[in-house]
This record gives structure tokens, C-alpha cells and sequence, in this order.
């Protein structure tokens, strides 16, 4: 486009140079045509690169944003757990609920837990009533113990049990917690997150760090098992 200007331009000025007998003002007006055109050509080009660099960062815009959001569904959503300090029983923490809250007693590898969540939902159409997210509890001696908030990323997975642990996960990630005499503990978690050219790396957590699974996405297929084997923790919901 550069050299096809260029050439418009120094035909103007080979114009202007041979007018010889020509009128004056004729040969003016052909070389201002010219180098009009030109500039036309010029805006146009100019236009052309403005349009391809704007799709350019929009795609690149688009893949870093689905990247973000994969990484966000790991990150704990702000929550405000109910105030307990002045329940001494289940029944207590119960009476303090409001309408569409829901609670649940559940019993994970022989521990007794009293589950409570902000809403809940038929989770498979059939009349099951989970929930994605909840606040953990459990007795310790006379007093009521927090154990923890957990969460899943979205209606698809509810909250379910399976192989004696607490499973959530989201499209991308898998987490299952154990029920230990310190608390609750994530004891697995796969995730997997994406790059901008939208390639995946997968990632198993050990010993509180991520470590870096080889390009398959073989343990976080096997980890999705627990869909179709768990059991679905099922909440009473207040009216």
C-alpha cells in the first residue's frame, strides 16, 4: 500500500513538472486530484490495520478472560457464616436460620456434622434439595465447633459425600475434604487451569502445595467419580 501511494505521488509531481504548454491550473487541479486519492488510500489502509489490531485484542481479551475465570472458581467466595456464640445445640443454630436457608445432619467417616447454607435447590429435578455451599459443625465436648465453609462452582455440582469425605467442585477443579480431629481438611484437589493460547495444565495439590501433573487429565476425570457414585447431602430447607 506504502509503494502504491508513493507512486501516486511522484506521478503528481511528474505532472507538475511537464505541464510545459499545458494550462496551468489544469495540471494543479489533476495533481490535487492525485494526491487526494492518495490520502484516501492512505486513511483507508490506516483503518484496515486499526480494525485488525482491535479483533486481535479482543480475541486476546476473550482467552485471558476464560483463563481468569477458571482460576477465580478456586477462590473462596466472601462469606459471612452464622453467629453461633449463643447456641449451645443443632436445635439452637436452627431456630436461628431464616426463611430459605436450609441445614442438614450429616455423618462423614463415623463424624457426626450439622451442615448449614444460605439456600438450597432440587439439585436433580427429582426432589433432592441440596445446596453448593455450607458451613460445617460439629460438637467439641459441650461447646459447638466451626469447622469450615465449603463450596462448589456452580448448581451442576452440588455438595455430595463419597468415599467418606465431603466432595464440591466446579468445571474445572475437584476438591474432597476428610474430617479430621484438627478439623476439616482438604485431602485432594485437582484443577486445571488454561493459558492464553488455551492450552491446559493440570494440577494436583500435595502436602499444601500444587504440583504440576503431566499433560493428562487422567486424575481429574477419575476424580469426577463421585457424580455418579456419592450421595447427594440432602437439606431441610426453612420455611
Amino acid at each position: 500500500m506504502k509503494k502504491k501511494v508513493s507512486m501516486l505521488l511522484i506521478g503528481a509531481m511528474i505532472v507538475l513538472a511537464g505541464c510545459g504548454s499545458k494550462d496551468t491550473a489544469e495540471v494543479t487541479d489533476t495533481a490535487s486530484e492525485i494526491v487526494e486519492e492518495a490520502a484516501d488510500q492512505a486513511e483507508e489502509a490506516s483503518e484496515a490495520v486499526e480494525d485488525v489490531a482491535k479483533e486481535v485484542a479482543a480475541e486476546t481479551d476473550e482467552i485471558a478472560d476464560e483463563a481468569t475465570a477458571t482460576a477465580a472458581e478456586v477462590v473462596t467466595p466472601e462469606h459471612e457464616p452464622v453467629d453461633i456464640s449463643d447456641c449451645a445445640t443443632f436445635t439452637d443454630i436452627v431456630n436461628k436460620l431464616q426463611p430459605g436457608q436450609g441445614y442438614a445432619n450429616i455423618s462423614v467417616d463415623g463424624a457426626d456434622l450439622f451442615a448449614v447454607t444460605d439456600y438450597t435447590y432440587d439439585c436433580d429435578m427429582e426432589g433432592s434439595i441440596g445446596t453448593t455451599e455450607a458451613d460445617l459443625y460439629r460438637y467439641n465436648g459441650d461447646k459447638i465447633e466451626y469447622l469450615g465453609y465449603v463450596y462448589s462452582g456452580g448448581t451442576a455440582y452440588p455438595l455430595m459425600i463419597y468415599d467418606n469425605k465431603i466432595y464440591t467442585a466446579g468445571n474445572h477443579y475437584v476438591k474432597a475434604y476428610e474430617v479430621e480431629d484438627k478439623g476439616l481438611e482438604a485431602e485432594d484437589e485437582v484443577y486445571v487451569n488454561f493459558d492464553t493460547d488455551g492450552n491446559a495444565t493440570y494440577y494436583k495439590s500435595e502436602d499444601g502445595k500444587d504440583v504440576v501433573i503431566a499433560e493428562s487429565d487422567e486424575d481429574v476425570v477419575e476424580m469426577y467419580d463421585f457424580i455418579d457414585k456419592g450421595e447427594v447431602i440432602i437439606f431441610d430447607t426453612i420455611k
